[in-house]
């Protein structure tokens, strides 16, 4: 019998906490950091309610574990691309 071992040093964080080495504060003075530690959740790995100005590429849930994530970090940051200038024709 083989066996293959495919080890390559890099660390997957399971928890996001560990992830989030700065405070982030969102409106009405809510914090991302404790709210991840019970749940974490974010739209499509990019943004997440409550958090307007927070934008995040390879969020929660978006590797994929078999495949470069070039063209998701691409479609990622053409999304928030897109929301900033939204958001900048609405003022």
């Amino acid at each position: 019998m083989d066996i293959i071992v495919y080890a390559t040093g890099f660390f997957a964080y399971s928890n996001m906490k560990k992830a989030l080495t700065f405070q982030v504060y969102g409106m009405a003075g809510r914090n991302l950091n404790s709210e991840w530690e019970q749940e974490v959740v974010s739209y499509k790995g990019i943004i997440v309610s409550g958090y307007p100005n927070y934008f995040k590429v390879n969020g929660p849930n978006t590797g994929t574990g078999h495949s470069s994530q070039i063209s998701y970090m691409e479609t990622m940051v053409n999304y928030t691309v897109k929301a900033i200038e939204s958001l900048w024709r609405s003022i």
